[in-house]
């Protein structure tokens, strides 16, 4: 989400919230990696079902999401 990604977020990162993930995709490299993360976790599995019904394969889930970075000390833009 918006105030999510605000809070803190990888530098150079794209919030593309999951309501609007899958109109968002068109025209990106599939072949890109893609890390996806947010805060708690709720919502990676749905995006990650998304990725792949447009067919992106090298999609990479952040384990713990953004809290888990905040807490590791990750640098985080905001």
């Amino acid at each position: 989400t918006e105030p999510e990604f605000r809070s803190g977020h990888f530098p150079g990162a794209v919030n593309i919230p999951l309501d609007s993930l899958g109109k968002n995709l068109a025209g990106l490299d599939t072949e890109r990696p893609v890390l996806i993360y947010c805060r708690t976790q709720n919502r990676v599995r749905a995006s990650l079902d998304i990725f792949r019904e447009k067919g992106f394969r090298k999609v990479y889930i952040l384990d713990g999401g953004s809290t888990a970075l905040r807490a590791s000390g990750y640098p985080l833009e905001k």
